[in-house]
């Protein structure tokens, strides 16, 4: 049970950090720093006890939460000066990402949430950088808690799937941790001299657009003087009878740095949007599943039918289909396989007693195509009916 909520903790944690986020949107331009510390703490907080209620009270968690933790969230939010309209959206926030992280067991991918939290993170700074916002460093501070708590929740799944070298693993987990620390910090005490260098270009290209414009304004006022009437008169001239020709006017730059940030924010978002579409055009055309096969009518190498009319089945392999039948039992008792979850991070996450000789039967088959023999498929299938008691032990476990 711990394991579970330390998990869909974890992945909520990246929720809070893109909300957190897109807070600062509303609070730049007032240049006052938005309410993350509150936000986050009554979050993280009422989500851990939401999970733990729907641990041991199943669907009637959920009355709890509105009837005891939600008047709580807004009552704590009120005192800390929030509104009570935005108290009350941050408890039906925690509501609604609760049910679905703990229904859907992952939540939302990782890398949809990386990109979500770059996007915003990169609109954020460069809208502060705009208007000169005094608290820039809390932006890129949750940048970097974000791909921290990307690269601990894969370390910590991982550790348990790790059997020989875990000094190995723990020393380039730790390495990882070390370089995007130091990477994230450097980049704060460095921010105003990389807007500096940013601001110099942009002047620069203004200056250089400013210097070709000129002598093209003046020869389309040429031709027009030769081709229009006499009367015209050339609008770029100096100032007669006044000494406003010689007066200094200094350049200005607001509009044209506005206009270049804005097609640079454009150019970020595009190019974000068009990852995300050639990611999702791939995990269609060659995703694989792994506890089901995708059946499609038609030639071979033809094009596939639609998610919609895909339909899974049993694998054609006795092991396989050992397997696929074992996981699906478990999906009904809420304790199924996630996605892209091997069967030992799933043996750790649920206390499964799998056994490494059926993890290794498995995926010598799976993945080697290797034929299994009569013993090999003996084991297995007394594992798997053991295994199906075992789950609903657990299951009758975690109701208590």
């Amino acid at each position: 049970m711990m394991y579970r909520i330390a998990a869909a903790s974890s992945h909520f944690i990246l929720e809070i950090v893109i909300a957190n986020l897109f807070l600062f949107l509303f609070f730049i331009g007032q240049k006052r720093f938005p309410p993350i510390l509150l936000f986050s703490s009554l979050g993280f907080i009422s989500i851990i006890l939401f999970f733990i209620l729907l641990e041991r009270f199943a669907s009637k968690g959920k009355w709890l939460f509105l009837v005891i933790i939600l008047p709580a969230i807004v009552i704590i939010g009120h005192l800390g000066g929030l509104s009570l309209f935005f108290a009350s959206v941050i408890g039906l926030f925690v509501f609604w990402r609760g049910i679905s992280i703990y229904d859907e067991s992952s939540g939302l991918s990782k890398t949809i949430l990386l990109f979500f939290s770059f996007t915003l993170g990169i609109i954020a700074l460069v809208y502060s950088a705009m208007i000169s916002y005094p608290y820039q460093n809390a932006i890129i501070f949750q940048i970097i808690l974000f791909i921290v708590v990307i690269i601990t929740d894969g370390f910590c799944r991982k550790w348990s799937a790790v059997t020989n070298d875990k000094a190995k693993f723990a020393f380039y987990f730790f390495r990882i941790m070390a370089s995007v620390t130091v990477i994230g910090i450097a980049f704060m005490f460095l921010l105003k001299y990389i807007q500096l260098i940013f601001s110099s270009i942009l002047q620069g290209i203004v200056f250089l657009f400013s210097g070709l414009a000129v002598p093209v304004i003046r020869f389309i006022e040429f031709a027009l003087s030769l081709f229009g009437s006499s009367d015209y008169k050339p609008t770029t001239k100096v100032g007669e009878g006044t000494n406003e020709g010689f007066d200094y006017q200094p350049r200005s730059f607001e509009v044209t740095e506005n206009v270049l940030y804005f097609l640079a924010l454009c150019t970020v978002v595009g190019f974000v949007i068009y990852l995300l579409r050639k990611k999702s055009r791939l995990k269609e055309s060659g995703s694989h599943f792994h506890h089901s096969v995708i059946i499609s009518e038609g030639e071979p190498g033809g094009v596939f039918t639609s998610i919609f009319k895909r339909k899974g089945v049993p694998p054609d392999d006795f092991i396989r289909k050992e397997i696929f039948r074992l996981e699906k039992f478990a999906k009904r008792l809420r304790l199924g396989r996630a996605a892209n979850e091997t069967l030992k991070e799933w043996r750790q996450r649920t206390g499964l007693h799998l056994s490494n000789e059926t993890i290794q039967v498995y995926e010598r088959v799976r993945y080697g195509g290797d034929e299994a023999s009569i013993e090999d498929k003996n084991y297995v299938q007394q594992e798997a009916q053991a295994l199906k008691l075992q789950l609903k032990e657990i299951r009758k476990e975690q109701k208590k």
